[in-house]
């Protein structure tokens, strides 16, 4: 084995060569050098050239493959950088990003190999059995960063050492590394009798002067009092101050090293940075927070998840009479190199995660880093001239830390290292693992292998279809699992998305400074559905924003900032989108059928394949007991406070949801939800769950677990803890479905090619999810009662002639009086287009994210571009109806009267809405729970009661055009006057809330925009990214909109008139809703003050 040390930029000599494979029999060498030495740049020049020449027409030369290793978590910026680096060098060489993210794998080929190529270059964390695979016509391995023991990096080292039994003369490794463990791995190759060298390379570094905190005192003066001062402070003094700091990163000391620090280059007239070593994205940003404070310092921030631009900023020269400070994680170690930095402050301290087996749980511990880890970091002061490194932590300190850091194997959950070990043909996992450098536990591999049988992707010892698929995939388990039930489902657009999304990271950032903004920027795009969704919903509007050649790249840009999106990570989500979609079409998976349906996106569906993926990680949801409210029509039930919803899982007991989840602070979900999907848990000041997903207990039936009689109580178990109340006819009938489905999923894993688009079995599972069971339950006894017996042949053959014959049109019994149905060319100005037709038509075919719901008489659908916080339209079904001019189709008493009735629970319905979606910022609201919680007295309460409703009164008064103002409005305000005024003397009351109904409108167009009728029922606050025009605003705020109360119309109301009705009234002045204030035609203007008053409006 050979140590390396600095690797020159010219090639090696002839004997640097020969000792790099010194037996000529092939074998292990390995090889150290300084750190940030330029090694991933230069080695490769230094393989191929060191490989002997061949003669004229002799054997090919040979082909070097370099395996960059080192920690797995690193960001796509070190790959980038070093891409651009090889493409100046001598040989075309390739680099692989095949890097770990949090969760998942990726797999990105950053260049285009050249075909003459004879080496690539590949990074940790990916799927390593793609690398061995290749091995054929390779003669090199080199591997770097061999110390910091990797998963990927132990995995492939195992795997090359029994290659290397095999090929014992034709394959050569060479291990590389500034701290490398020469007699670990020396003992592991010659163990199985391979022959081993060691080299050390001198590197081309300056020296770099070592400091303690004893040295930091004693230059900074921190923490002595009295007579002992600077450099003259006693042993006693030094051991008090010492005592006093403890362990504990003091940001003071931090701060006052950097001024001193600075003080001296200043005065020495030295340009160069400094780089400080802290343990996570808290810590820096505090010592950001106090170092800012010193005017001569350019201060940035560097850890793995910022933006790629802001990462980038660190490698700039900083501001003319400003000295660069960059605070950063151990990103910082090896896989980038600040070149201007010449002094390092080491807090000593990382953040590293272990991973418990026995309750399948992460934990990011704050600990010690290693020698190792500590010299690597001193070594990035001497990249440019003599450096100095001052260490936070006493000499002896340091003598105590781990020589190494624990290998990654033992840390980390191992079951993708698992099922890619059983997919390779090994039996035996256990015995492949142990024979590792530094063997993982038994009950690791035990659990991990305990899970993939729950997953599915092994049956006792046997890997099944699933886990075949699974194994092929460059994926996480879960991600993968997710995919192949997309393309099962009909949903694998959305599945491979979210999946991407889930491998890379949520498309959202959150500056410290601006997380408020942030998350209000997030949930604007939240539905209900959970984490997954939302990032889905955000990356699918920037997706078709770069889809649309029509948008300028300046437009979305600015969405990206608008709604604090990553546009890097956006695009690496579709690369890795790209990647997932060509890995399923080699597998066969990916067809037409397995896509987006043609009926939009189903999020109940998708919520479900998410909790399917995700098993066994389900949460049980524990509602508090239901409190009730008086009020004038009975007793209400008051939805639960966030804090008061307890959520449990089955190892680690009570978990609670991450702060950053759209979830955090939720009252209630969508759907009958009972239960929680998470992608991950971690353990930090509490056990947080992440990337949640609401489901239902038919979800939970449908896809989460075996299930079983629950014989302690009344009802079923699914997945051996989660108990249901249900018959027990009911678990058997469910199993029998459930038993159905893994019949389909094995067939379409087994046969990848096979359609099951039009399955009776798929459908039943869909419509069971959306409606949970209920749907599907009523059908069952419908079917029962009606259909005693089957229908015979000739039933069936006057049935179809019946529904094949021609229609003739309805009858009625006062024909004066019956509307006469549309003409194809009808008389009125009214276009007939079928944009609408379809959800009316077919309702049923629609998602609930689509159409809200139905029944005879109408369809209610969202407005796919709303105008306003909520925004739904009622889709009249009548023939007779649906297709005449709104004056004309309210002229019909009676089906005015269905209208009326049907838009006032539509309101209900969209009132309930808009308190779900902005409840919690009302202040009135707030208020009613301070109340309710004893947490104010009620008669505290009363006065700013009354104002409150003198103030509504304020505002529905200035929204009312006085020309407009009917009887019926006037009614209103009296009622509000009266009730205002009753509030002054009565006895005080508990406080109703805000008055969500009283926010919401509704009405018709004077000119439709869409061929069939429907009626606007939406939230007053106009507040949307589709308000994007003077039409679109004086639609919703002028005349043009007709209130359904004020049908029908007279014949001398000027809304009536169709020749100039849509102009005169699109070509009003713009004047604010809320506070009346005139803008002209500046719709800019207005916009910009639409935000800020929607701000002022959601919290009254």
């Amino acid at each position: 084995m050979v140590k390396k040390g600095k690797v020159k930029a010219t090639a090696p000599t002839p004997s640097q060569a020969s000792a790099a494979s010194k037996d000529g029999n092939g074998g292990a060498s390995g090889s150290g050098s300084g750190t940030g030495k330029g090694k991933k740049g230069q080695k490769g020049a230094a393989g191929s050239d060191a490989a002997p020449e061949a003669p004229p027409a002799a054997a090919p030369k040979p082909t070097v493959k370099q395996l960059i290793g080192g920690s797995s978590w690193t960001g796509k910026l070190p790959v980038n950088l070093l891409s651009e680096h090889c493409q100046k060098q001598k040989w075309d060489r390739p680099v692989y990003d095949t890097r770990k993210t949090a969760e998942g794998f990726s797999s990105q080929q950053q260049t285009t190999q050249n075909p003459r190529a004879r080496e690539s270059q590949w990074t940790s964390g990916g799927r390593v059995d793609d690398v061995v695979a290749s091995l054929a016509d390779v003669s090199h391995i080199i591997i770097d960063e061999v110390h910091e023991r990797s998963l990927d990096t132990d995995f492939l080292l195992n795997l090359l050492r029994e290659v290397m039994i095999q090929k014992k003369d034709m394959l050569k490794l060479v291990l590389m590394s500034a701290t490398l463990d020469a007699a670990t791995f020396k003992s592991y190759f010659e163990s199985e009798g391979l022959s081993v060298g060691t080299v050390e390379i001198a590197g081309r570094t300056y020296p770099v002067e070592e400091f303690h905190l004893d040295d930091v005192i004693r230059m900074t003066g921190f923490g002595v009092d009295g007579p002992d001062d600077g450099s003259f402070i006693g042993d006693e003094t030094m051991g008090k101050v010492i005592q006093k700091l403890g362990h504990r990163i003091n940001y003071s000391l931090i701060t006052e090293a950097v001024k001193a620090i600075d003080y001296e280059l200043s005065y020495e007239k030295k340009t160069g940075g400094i780089l400080i070593f802290l343990p996570g994205v808290g810590e820096i940003n505090q010592a950001c927070n106090s170092l800012r404070s010193i005017s001569s310092l350019h201060v940035l921030p560097l850890h793995a998840s910022l933006e790629t631009k802001e990462q980038k900023r660190v490698f700039s020269s900083p501001p003319p009479g400003k000295r660069k400070v960059v605070v950063a994680t151990n990103v910082a170690e090896t896989s980038i190199t600040i070149d201007d930095i010449v002094v390092v402050i080491d807090s000593g301290k990382v953040k590293e995660t272990s991973f418990d087996p026995q309750t399948n749980m992460r934990k990011l511990e704050e600990t010690w880093a290693s020698q190792a880890a500590c010299k690597q970091r001193q070594g990035r002061a001497g990249r440019v001239q003599a450096g100095k490194c001052f260490k936070l932590f006493t000499q002896n300190l340091e003598q105590n830390m781990a020589p190494r850091p624990e290998p990654e194997i033992r840390r980390v959950p191992l079951e993708q290292l698992c099922l890619s070990v059983r997919a390779m043909g090994m039996k035996d996992v256990i015995r492949f693992l142990g024979r590792s450098p530094t063997p993982p536990a038994t009950p690791a591999i035990e659990g991990a292998m305990a899970l993939l049988r729950r997953m599915g992707a092994l049956d006792g010892d046997e890997l099944t279809a699933m886990g075949q698929q699974l194994a092929m995939l460059p994926a996480d388990l879960r991600c993968g699992k997710l995919m192949v039930f997309g393309a099962i489902f009909g949903c694998l657009d959305d599945c491979i998305t979210i999946a991407a999304i889930l491998s890379t990271r949520s498309p959202f950032f959150a500056p410290q400074e601006k997380r408020d903004e942030a998350r209000e920027a997030r949930m604007r795009f939240y539905r209900g559905d959970g984490d997954p969704l939302t990032d889905l919903e955000a990356f699918t509007q920037w997706d078709e924003m770069m889809r649309d050649r029509g948008t300028p790249q300046r437009e979305v840009r600015r969405f990206c900032d608008d709604n604090f999106l990553s546009f890097q990570t956006l695009t690496d989500i579709a690369n890795t989108r790209s990647q997932y979609y060509d890995a399923l079409t080699e597998i066969g998976i990916h067809s037409a059928s397995s896509s987006q349906g043609p009926g939009g996106r189903n999020t109940l569906l998708l919520r479900a394949l998410v909790a399917s993926a995700f098993t066994p990680q389900i949460a049980r949801i524990q509602y508090p007991d239901k409190k009730f409210a008086a009020s004038v029509s009975g007793a209400v039930e008051l939805d639960p406070e966030a804090r008061a919803i307890k959520y449990f899982c089955q190892e680690a007991g009570r978990v609670f949801v991450h702060p950053s989840s759209t979830l955090f602070g939720s009252q209630g979900f969508s759907g009958n939800a009972a239960y929680m999907s998470y992608f991950s848990m971690i353990s930090t000041t509490k056990i947080f769950i992440r990337d949640l997903t609401p489901l239902n207990a038919y979800t939970l039936l449908m896809f989460c677990g075996p299930i079983e009689l629950d014989t302690l109580g009344r009802g079923l178990l699914v997945d051996g803890w989660l108990r249901l109340r249900g018959w027990a006819r009911l678990g058997v009938l469910v199993a029998r479905l459930r038993a159905m489905v893994d019949s389909l999923i094995a067939d379409k894993v087994e046969n990848p090619g096979l359609d099951l688009a039009g399955s009776k079995i798929i459908k039943l599972v869909i419509k069971m999810i959306e409606l949970n069971g209920l749907d599907a339950i009523g059908r069952a006894k419908k079917m029962q009662q009606e259909e005693d017996e089957p229908p015979s042949k000739r039933a069936k053959q006057d049935a179809f002639a019946k529904l094949m014959a021609p229609k003739q049109p309805p009858s009625t019994s006062s024909p004066s009086t019956a509307l006469k149905p549309p003409s194809s060319k009808p008389s009125h100005p009214f276009k007939n287009r079928m944009a609408l037709g379809a959800y009316i038509e077919s309702p049923s075919s629609f998602p609930p994210s689509v159409v809200i719901y139905h029944n005879d008489d109408f369809v209610v659908i969202h407005d796919k571009f709303p105008k306003a916080t909520v925004h739904t339209l009622l889709l009249p079904r009548s023939p007779r109806h649906r297709l005449l001019h709104p004056f004309e189709a309210l002229q019909d008493e009676e089906f005015l009267g269905k209208v009326r009735a049907e838009v006032e629970r539509l309101k209900v319905l969209a009132a309930g809405e808009l308190q779900r979606k902005l409840g919690r910022f009302s202040r009135s609201d707030a208020r009613r729970e301070a109340v309710l919680n004893g947490e104010v007295e009620l008669e505290d309460d009363d006065e700013a009661q009354h104002h409150d409703s003198k103030q509504e009164h304020h505002h529905s008064s200035q929204d009312q055009d006085p020309n407009e103002t009917t009887k019926g409005n006037q009614k209103t305000h009296q009622k509000k006057e009266a009730a205002a005024a009753s509030a002054e003397t009565s006895e005080p009351k508990l406080p109703q809330g805000r008055n969500w109904l009283a926010e919401i409108r509704c009405g018709v167009h004077a000119v439709p925009s869409m061929g069939h009728m429907h009626v606007h029922v939406f939230s007053r606050d106009m507040h949307s990214p589709y308000m994007k025009h003077r039409k679109h605003y004086n639609s919703f705020n002028t005349p043009f909109l007709v209130d359904i109360a004020d049908f029908p119309l007279a014949k001398e109301d000027i809304r009536r008139g169709r020749g100039s009705r849509e102009e005169s009234f699109m070509k009003r002045d713009l004047v604010c809703w809320r506070c009346g204030r005139n803008f002209g035609n500046r719709f800019k203007e207005l916009k910009g003050h639409l935000e800020d008053e929607f701000e002022e409006w959601k919290r009254e």
